[in-house]
């Protein structure tokens, strides 16, 4: 009788400390990366003849991501962005500062250039 007791304690243990795991990680939701998405679009502003770009970057998934990065090669901004928003460093660019960016949310932000530049969550 004790060593049923036992295996049925341990099952019973299994069972919560799966259910746990699978609660709270994010491949129980299916996220990665690749949920962050950037869209861009043209405002149709031309300041000194150069366009406006507004860009969402936006976590398309119930999970929540921090440290979000972008390849930004080549990435300026005739107007100045702010740092906490948008900072670059070599050819990545680090959003919202590192902090969390949470389920079904986005950051916005814009910048000026005569070309758009490629910007892809990395």
């Amino acid at each position: 009788m004790k060593i049923i007791t036992r295996i049925m304690f341990l099952v019973l243990f299994l069972w919560l400390l799966i259910r746990v795991l699978t609660q709270f990680g994010g491949s129980r939701h299916g996220c990665s990366p690749g949920n962050v998405t950037v869209d861009q679009l043209q405002t149709g502003q031309k300041p000194r003849n150069k366009q406006v770009w507004k860009v969402t970057v936006a976590n398309e998934c119930p999970c929540t991501f921090e440290q979000v990065r972008l390849y930004c090669a080549g990435f300026k901004s005739v107007k100045r962005i702010n740092s906490s928003i948008i900072s670059r460093s070599d050819n990545l660019c680090l959003v919202n500062n590192g902090l969390p960016i949470h389920p079904y949310t986005y950051i916005t932000f814009t910048y000026v250039s005569t070309h758009q530049i490629s910007l892809v969550p990395y």
